[in-house]
C-alpha cells in the first residue's frame, strides 16, 4: 500500500538514534524506525520535545510514545509553526509516530469476520449488548452503524486486510458509474486503448511539466495515471488524496493512462423523508468540563433554555419540542492531554470531571434523550473507532437514565416510528479534520465547513493513513456505510452549517473559552452555540447563548 510499513531501520535512522543516545537518551531497538527518512537537523527539536513531555525521562520506549502521544503531537504542531523550514521532517516524524503506535500497541477491539452484507446486523446487535448492560434503548432510537469491543494485538497483516476491505467496498460502489471498458490493471496491454480502472491511490506527485501523476493499485497490479494541468479534470484531480479508492476513465496502455475523467465513491443524495411528528434535536460538542475556561454560566443558561425556563412563549415552545440532545465528544477536559495542562485544570481528577458533567446533565429535563460519543480529550483510547465511555471513569454519566453512550463514530437513527424510518445522524468527533484542512490545498482558503463535501465525496471519515489513529481490521469502520441525513462533528470549537447533496453537515459549538494552548496554536473558538434541527421543516439554525 502507499504507506511504508517496513520494520527495518536504514543507516540514516541509526545515525539519528546515535545522536540522541549521545544526548543522553536510552532507546529501545523497535523505536529506531521512528526516525525513517528524517534529517539530522531536527534532532535538537526531538530532544526538546521528548524532555518537555516526559518530565526529564530519557527512556524512549514503545510505552513512552503511546502514553505521551497527545503531548508529543501538541509539541510537534507548535514546532511546525516555529520552524517552518523543518516542517516537512516534523510532519514525517508525526506520520511515523502514528504508524508506530497503531502497529505496536495492543488495543481493546475484537475483529469481526462477517460478510459485508451482514456487517450492519452484526454491528447493531453487538453495540446494543454494550449499551443495554445498564438500560434499554428506546424504540425511537436505532443503531445503524457501530462496532464491538474486545482485544487483539495488531500485526502488519491487519493493515493489508484493512486496505483490501476498503478497496473491495469502494470498488463495488464505483462500478455503479458508467465506466466503459472497465478492467483490472494486469489486463491492460501495451497497445493504446480506451480503458477504465478502479484503484487505491498509492502515490501522488507532480511531473517536471507540472502535470499530476497518480499511482493507482488494485489487487492485480499498479499503474501511473497522468492528469494534464491544462485539462478541466485537473481541479478534480487536486482533490485526490492518498489511500482513497477512485475510478479513472482515459486512454493509455500498461505503462500509463491519460485520464479524461475521475470518479469518487460519492454518497448519493438521501431519499426525501417526510416526518409527521414535530420535534427538535439539538447538537453541541466540546463541553470540556474541568477546564479553567469552561463557560459555566453560558452552559447553565443553555440547560435552562432546554428546560423551558427562559425566553418568551415562542422560545419556550421551541424548547419544549426538544426530544434529543447530541453531544459530539470532548465531554470533559481530560488529564495529560497536552504539556502542562494541569496548570489550566479547574478539576484535576478525571473521575471528578465526569461526576460534575453528570451533575450538569442531570439538570436537563428527563424526557430529553441525551446521546453522547467520546472525543480525544475523553478517558478512552485515541485509536478510532473509540469505544463507549468506561464505567471506571464515567459511571455517574452512564448511570443517568436518559443518557445513551455510543462509540466514536456512530450512526444513530432517531425519531423512529412504525411509519417513519427516522433521521440518520452520523456522529464523529472529528479528529481527522485538522489533517485535511492543513494538507489539502483546495480546503486551505475555504471555510472549514467545506470538509463535509470533501469527506462525503470520499465516503470516508479519514481516508489518508496518518490522518487519524485507527484500528486496522478486516473491516474499515471509518467508511460511511449508511447514508446520513445529518453529519455532526466537534473538535474545531467552531460553528458551521453546510448542506451538500441533500445532507446537512454541522460543526457543533464548544463551551470552553480560548485556552493558552489554543492561543499558542492560533485557534479562535466560537463558543456557546447550539444547533437546532426541526423534524417537520428539516432545517437547522444556530442558537447563541453567549
Amino acid at each position: 500500500m502507499s504507506q511504508n510499513l517496513s520494520m527495518n531501520a536504514n543507516e540514516n535512522n541509526i545515525n539519528i538514534a546515535s545522536m540522541l543516545i549521545k544526548q543522553g537518551f536510552l532507546i529501545e531497538p523497535s523505536v529506531v524506525r521512528l526516525f525513517n527518512n528524517l534529517s539530522a537537523d531536527i534532532v535538537p527539536l526531538l530532544k526538546q520535545i521528548f524532555l518537555s513531555v516526559s518530565k526529564n525521562s530519557v527512556f524512549l520506549t514503545k510505552d513512552f510514545f503511546y502514553k505521551n502521544y497527545k503531548a508529543i503531537q501538541a509539541c510537534l504542531l507548535a514546532m511546525k509553526r516555529e520552524q517552518p523550514a523543518l516542517a516537512n521532517y516534523l510532519d514525517l516524524f508525526e506520520k511515523n509516530l502514528l504508524q508506530f503506535i497503531s502497529v505496536d500497541t495492543s488495543i481493546e477491539i475484537t475483529e469481526q469476520k462477517p460478510s459485508v452484507e451482514k456487517q450492519q446486523q452484526v454491528n447493531e446487535s453487538s453495540i446494543i449488548v454494550e449499551i443495554r448492560k445498564k438500560k434499554q434503548l428506546p424504540d425511537h432510537i436505532k443503531v445503524l452503524d457501530s462496532f464491538h469491543i474486545g482485544s487483539k494485538k495488531l500485526e502488519v497483516k491487519d493493515f493489508l486486510s484493512f486496505f483490501k476491505h476498503r478497496f473491495i467496498v469502494f470498488r463495488d460502489l464505483l462500478k455503479q458509474y458508467n465506466l466503459p471498458n472497465l478492467t483490472t490493471i494486469n489486463k491492460i496491454n501495451s497497445r493504446n486503448q480506451n480503458v477504465s480502472i478502479i484503484g487505491l491511490v498509492a502515490d501522488i506527485r507532480e511531473s517536471k511539466n507540472k502535470n499530476l501523476i497518480i499511482e493507482l493499485e488494485d489487487l492485480t497490479g499498479r499503474i501511473s495515471v497522468l492528469v494534464n494541468k491544462d485539462k478541466d479534470i485537473y481541479e478534480t484531480a487536486k482533490q485526490v488524496v492518498l489511500d482513497e479508492v477512485i475510478a479513472v476513465k482515459g486512454v493509455g496502455n500498461k505503462e500509463i493512462i491519460f485520464a479524461s475523467e475521475i470518479f469518487f465513491p460519492e454518497i448519493a443524495k438521501p431519499e426525501v423523508k417526510k416526518c409527521n411528528d414535530d420535534w427538535n434535536a439539538v447538537f453541541i460538542a466540546d463541553t470540556h468540563i474541568g477546564s479553567t475556561e469552561f463557560l459555566e454560566q453560558k452552559f447553565v443558561k443553555f440547560i435552562k433554555w432546554l428546560n423551558g425556563e427562559i425566553g418568551n412563549d415562542k422560545v419556550k415552545q421551541q424548547a419544549k419540542k426538544v426530544k434529543y440532545l447530541f453531544i459530539a465528544g470532548d465531554l470533559v477536559e481530560g488529564v495529560g492531554i497536552y504539556p502542562d495542562q494541569e496548570d489550566f485544570l479547574a478539576i484535576k481528577d478525571i473521575v471528578e470531571q465526569y461526576k460534575i458533567l453528570a451533575e450538569y446533565l442531570s439538570m436537563v429535563r428527563p424526557d430529553i434523550n441525551i446521546i453522547v460519543i467520546p472525543g480525544n480529550h475523553d478517558a478512552v483510547r485515541l485509536i478510532e473507532p473509540q469505544p463507549v465511555f468506561n464505567q471506571k471513569f464515567a459511571k455517574p454519566l452512564l448511570d443517568l437514565d436518559n443518557v445513551y453512550a455510543f462509540p466514536n463514530p456512530s450512526t444513530i437513527s432517531v425519531g423512529v416510528t412504525d411509519k417513519f424510518a427516522g433521521f440518520n445522524v452520523l456522529l464523529y468527533h472529528g479528529f481527522s479534520v485538522h489533517y485535511f484542512l492543513d494538507n489539502v490545498e483546495m480546503l486551505r482558503n475555504q471555510p472549514e465547513s467545506k470538509i463535509f463535501p470533501f469527506l462525503l465525496r470520499k465516503r470516508h471519515l479519514a481516508p489518508v493513513h496518518g490522518s487519524t489513529l485507527y484500528y486496522p481490521s478486516e473491516n474499515d469502520f471509518l467508511i460511511i456505510k449508511k447514508i446520513p441525513d445529518i453529519v455532526v462533528m466537534g473538535h474545531l470549537h467552531k460553528t458551521f452549517i453546510e448542506k451538500y447533496n441533500g445532507i446537512y453537515g454541522v460543526f457543533a459549538s464548544c463551551w470552553e473559552g480560548k485556552t493558552p494552548e489554543q492561543e499558542r496554536r492560533g485557534i479562535e473558538p466560537d463558543p456557546a452555540k447550539a444547533l437546532l434541527f426541526n423534524s417537520k421543516k428539516q432545517s437547522i439554525r444556530i442558537l447563541d447563548f453567549s
